[in-house]
């Protein structure tokens, strides 16, 4: 086996995980990442860095970790009081805009492909109230019209489902019920 050679991308005292990565424009590395915050490593926010720029924090309240990325727009879930949504923002204008598919439910790890104007989000949503989770393709057209398709679920608390990534027109998920398995759409 060829071991290839690790290179460093974040290297700091605070904890950075879940990364995704695309190109500008230009040519330049997009990294969107999760950052702990300075002394509470258990509390975070979702970050995007433009090449040698300074990292942006994507989250405008709460914390946030960071879903997928097709330049310029990154995705990711936010959580504030006990609530977690999908966000979008956009690197290019430095907005960010509430995802139309959030409910009173628990949405997350989202991964984006399209722009801002016709997008797809892959994203999980668990229910509050029951052990049901749901994995669902959202597609918000030029139009303004959306619409929201159901993947995959589970009913058992034993049983467990995570979105993973969008590419395009395929998506992929985790299906574990019982034993775990890769699934595409």
């Amino acid at each position: 086996q060829t071991l290839f050679s690790e290179t460093p991308v974040l290297t700091s005292t605070k904890n950075e995980r879940s990364p995704a990565l695309d190109v500008n424009g230009l040519g330049a590395d997009v990294l969107a990442f999760t950052r702990s915050r300075p002394g509470d490593p258990r509390r975070v926010d979702a970050y995007a860095k433009e090449g040698a720029n300074a990292a942006v924090k994507l989250n405008a309240a709460g914390q946030a970790w960071t879903g997928g990325i097709d330049y310029p727009i990154v995705s990711y879930q936010q959580i504030v009081g006990g609530n977690s949504d999908v966000y979008l923002y956009d690197l290019v204008d430095n907005t960010r805009e509430y995802a139309p598919m959030n409910t009173a439910q628990w949405e997350w790890f989202p991964s984006i492909s399209g722009t801002m104007a016709d997008y797809r989000v892959l994203f999980g949503r668990d229910s509050l109230n029951n052990p049901t989770q749901r994995i669902l393709l959202h597609h918000h057209s030029n139009a303004g019209a959306h619409d929201t398709d159901l993947l995959s679920e589970v009913q058992r608390a034993s049983y467990y489902l995570q979105p993973d990534q969008l590419n395009g027109d395929f998506a992929t998920f985790t299906r574990c019920a019982p034993s775990c398995n890769v699934f595409r759409h």
